[in-house]
């Protein structure tokens, strides 16, 4: 197994007792905002790991969010955060104030934004399809909105189903099937990886979805409890970047190069530099589930 070179920055410990239940989280402005999907609430820690807010948009003050469920930070530093008990996204500022709301009327699994800073977003379809919406983070205005097919192992009634824009496509995860697949702008397939198991190249209930800079692909091997990269064409190769990570839900590369790791119980906050070739040792796996 190959593993790369990358250095640990900061560890956070998320208080218990429903720390296993949380969902995501995103830096804004030099803090992390952390959703507690046990507790209903977004947590605020600092660069250096202190705990500053413990109910964020739901505070004595502001009660503007009833069940938080995605968050991310958009370009001009203000915050979407879905609210699944009214299918809407609220724009809101780091200071807690409500700027807009944005009706989108579906259940939603997936936020983030992409190249343009506008936000993509994975809802719940019917039968074998899920729907992608790509929206106007000023306005909420649909700008593009297709069917993906899922995958023919996929539960389509599954929970976990993560979405990635890159400039030219689009990257989906589906938990169920264990499948990366990149998709055209209007939904079409280019190709897929799925295999499930626990060797290199494998997955086991992956969880989240991101790519850096270079296209490379990067995802919360779950229950391998492990992140990996996939790189190359077709993403023919993969690599072991973080092991021994107890179950890792969630990954993201923020606009300083750190890479994020939510899992059941910490943040933990990594040094990415895309700069640096990372591989060492061991070339990296083939995977041979290429569809």
């Amino acid at each position: 197994m190959s593993c790369a070179r990358i250095d640990q920055v900061l560890t956070i410990k998320v208080p218990e007792p429903h720390s296993f239940f949380i969902a995501m989280c995103c830096r804004c402005d030099g803090c992390y905002m952390v959703i507690n999907g046990g507790t209903n609430k977004i947590l605020v820690y600092s660069e250096a790991g202190a705990l500053l807010q413990s109910n964020f948009g739901n505070s004595l003050f502001s009660k503007r969010i009833t069940t938080p469920s995605l968050i991310a930070e958009l370009n001009d530093k203000t915050l979407a955060v879905f609210d699944k008990s009214t299918n809407q996204v609220k724009k809101m500022s780091k200071n807690e104030e409500l700027l807009k709301t944005f009706e989108i009327g579906m259940p939603t699994h997936s936020l983030n934004v992409n190249h343009y800073g506008h936000m993509i977003m994975a809802h719940t379809g019917s039968g074998n399809k899920r729907i992608v919406s790509i929206r106007d983070a000023a306005t909420g205005f649909v700008l593009h909105f297709l069917e993906i097919p899922t995958h023919p192992y996929s539960n389509p009634d599954g929970p976990f189903y993560s979405i990635y824009q890159l400039p030219s496509n689009i990257l989906t995860l589906d938990q169920s099937s264990c499948t990366i697949a990149q998709h055209l702008l209007d939904g079409t397939v280019q190709y897929n990886v799925s295999k499930q198991g626990f060797l290199q190249g494998n997955l086991h209930n992956p969880s989240s979805i991101c790519a850096d800079i270079k296209g490379n692909v990067i995802v919360a091997d779950t229950r391998n409890d492990r992140v990996v990269r996939f790189m190359g064409d077709n993403m023919k190769y993969s690599e072991t970047l973080i092991s021994d990570v107890y179950r890792p839900l969630y990954v993201s590369i923020d606009k300083h190069d750190h890479l994020l790791i939510l899992t059941s119980k910490h943040i933990l906050i990594y040094d990415y530099d895309i700069r640096a070739p990372l591989l060492f040792g061991n070339v990296p796996a083939l995977i041979d589930g290429l569809l």
